[in-house]
């Protein structure tokens, strides 16, 4: 299949983008957001079967072709790693910031 013949859901795309939107919600302190969509946490649910569809739609004739499964993985640990080694990161960085800020707290509060 190539890049002419791959089918957009623009429909779908929209909704995943709306249950990743509040799957965010659901992780802000503030429960505004949460009081505005009670229903959020069946966000994930919805995002990972509409994002299973897509998958299922995208790679199905591929694999019954010419690629193989461990083809398939290279392909999303390609597409995926970069993200995970970001987010990784600026975990990394918030957490060591944060855990500054407390060892100051502590430290000024010990002397």
């Amino acid at each position: 299949m190539d890049k002419q013949d791959r089918r957009v859901f623009g429909t779908l795309d929209g909704l995943r983008g709306i249950a990743a939107l509040a799957v965010v919600t659901r992780h802000v302190p503030d429960t505004t957001f949460q009081d505005l969509l009670p229903g959020s946490t069946l966000a994930v649910d919805l995002f990972f079967v509409l994002s299973g569809f897509v998958l299922a739609h995208s790679y199905t004739e591929r694999l019954r072709g010419e690629m193989g499964a461990i083809a398939f993985m290279r392909v999303r640990i390609i597409r995926l790693y970069p993200l995970y080694i970001l987010g990784s990161a600026l975990v990394a960085l918030a957490s060591s910031h944060r855990l500054r800020s407390i060892w100051r707290a502590v430290s000024a509060s010990a002397a």
